[in-house]
């Protein structure tokens, strides 16, 4: 799996926890498209997906098969 992430360009990627709640973050290096585009035709990607479907729910766009872009509301830097 890491190496299809890394693959994808995928970096700084980080999970949290909130009870049974968790929320994801990473960065694209070459773009999210592109990531996506990877992510969606590798296999170890939909092992993962299947192994773990019983106990994540993961909504995933129905136009990239990528887990759904979240709208930025606000940042401080």
């Amino acid at each position: 799996m890491k190496e299809a992430l890394k693959k994808a360009g995928i970096k700084n990627y980080t999970i949290w926890s909130d009870g049974y709640e968790l929320f994801g973050y990473y960065e694209c290096e070459f773009g999210v498209e592109y990531a996506a585009k990877i992510q969606r035709e590798s296999e170890a990607v939909s092992r993962w997906d299947e192994y773990m479907k019983d106990i994540l729910i993961m909504e995933k766009d129905p136009k990239t098969g990528a887990q759904p872009r979240l709208k930025k509301v606000f940042s401080f830097r």
